[in-house]
């Protein structure tokens, strides 16, 4: 099973990790399941070669990486799959540096 992106999440600031959020459903194997996403403003600004302050220098750099943010987001999945913890109450992957964007 993989995540594949919600075309109808809109990125929002999680500020307690520092990051962007956006959903994405699971794929493959029974019914779609919400996932939420944050991805760090570190691996960010790591993967846009770009410095990031500020949530509209975050956004626009995620703008331009959604796709590669995405894809890191489903192969994390992929390899903790049923592990994957909530936070906050609802199942959270976290892309951060270290993670291939």
């Amino acid at each position: 099973m993989s995540l594949v992106g919600d075309p109808k999440s809109q990125p929002f600031l999680h500020g307690r990790l520092r990051g962007v959020g956006f959903g994405m459903v699971t794929n493959g194997g029974g019914a779609p399941e919400r996932v939420r996403v944050v991805v760090t403003f570190e691996a960010l600004a790591e993967a846009g070669h770009v410095e990031i302050i500020r949530f509209p220098d975050a956004l626009a750099c995620f703008d331009l990486l959604r796709g590669r943010v995405e894809a890191a987001a489903s192969t994390k999945f992929d390899r903790i799959g049923p592990a994957v913890q909530p936070f906050e109450g609802v199942p959270t992957i976290l892309v951060m540096t270290g993670d291939a964007i």
